[in-house]
């Protein structure tokens, strides 16, 4: 477990119980203390991925508005700061961390700028690999910032697809603006990859990126040439007030997304195959 707190501190607890049970408060021991690169700057927000017990990241992001990335180094057991993006200004109220392929992740952050900053982050074995080749390398790279709400972005959800046998990504924000938006992240094969570029050509246009960029479909590509298109999947409409927070469950063994909201409301939203659009029950 790992928790943030207004004094800068980012503490990793172990559960020391023989039946390791959660609610056994007693059982649960402080094993390291950390601190970003802001020191002792209050930590705004916390996101926590856990591939496996050899592969686990977390990130922060402190008022001083930098936004700090940690992987678990195996040999030295401990988390290690490996990554720092300043934002400076534009503080980012939601972070979300997900696999997007076996070499990198996508970093989700959203805020008081009302974009999703879309980030890929090399996996520790990439990371690994840059350094015993002795090349030269950024861990983290900005690819695109995805527009649309008009508010404050408040939290980001993602489905993780190395985690529950998924074979797609989704992900979900909300908003103050009192939206959900959903976009679906889904990998180009090389054929859609050669339609695109001979669209180009015969356009003249600039670049695949500049090509295929709207308001709801974008294209990234990879340190690897791998290309990827996020398209706007659904905007949610149920709430009165700010949505507050987001996060994807499972129903009948299908994905469902939960949403809360300042309207005193909590929303079960699930995809109707039938007609092909989500629809909300309310609790």
């Amino acid at each position: 477990m790992i928790s943030c707190s207004a004094d800068g501190s980012i503490n990793h607890w172990l559960n020391h119980g023989k039946n390791k049970n959660p609610f056994d408060f007693n059982s649960w021991k402080l094993e390291k203390t950390y601190h970003g690169s802001d020191k002792t700057q209050p930590i705004n927000c916390l996101t926590v991925l856990f591939v496996s017990p050899i592969e686990k990241y977390f990130a922060t992001f402190s008022a001083g508005g930098n936004l700090d990335l940690f992987y678990y180094d195996v040999d030295l057991n401990e988390y290690k700061l490996f990554h720092t993006i300043p934002f400076k200004k534009k503080l980012q109220d939601a972070i979300c961390l997900t696999v997007l392929n076996e070499n990198f992740l996508l970093l989700l952050t959203g805020g008081y700028d009302s974009v999703i900053h879309i980030h890929t982050v090399m996996r520790i074995k990439e990371i690994c690999n840059n350094i015993l080749n002795k090349k030269e390398f950024s861990p983290c790279s900005h690819k695109i910032s995805l527009h649309g709400h008009i508010n404050n972005i408040r939290e980001i959800s993602a489905i993780c697809p190395a985690l529950d046998g998924s074979k797609e990504i989704f992900f979900a924000s909300s908003s103050q603006d009192t939206y959900i938006r959903i976009w679906h992240v889904v990998e180009l094969n090389s054929s859609e990859i050669k339609s695109m570029a001979d669209t180009i050509n015969q356009k003249g246009s600039l670049s695949i990126f500049d090509e295929y960029k709207s308001k709801t479909s974008y294209v990234i590509k990879t340190e690897k040439d791998e290309y990827y298109n996020i398209i706007l999947d659904s905007i949610l409409s149920g709430h009165e007030e700010s949505v507050s927070s987001v996060k994807w469950g499972y129903l009948d063994g299908k994905h469902v997304l939960i949403s809360s909201s300042f309207d005193f409301t909590v929303g079960i939203w699930k995809f109707d195959e039938k007609f092909v659009k989500h629809y909300i029950i309310f609790l």
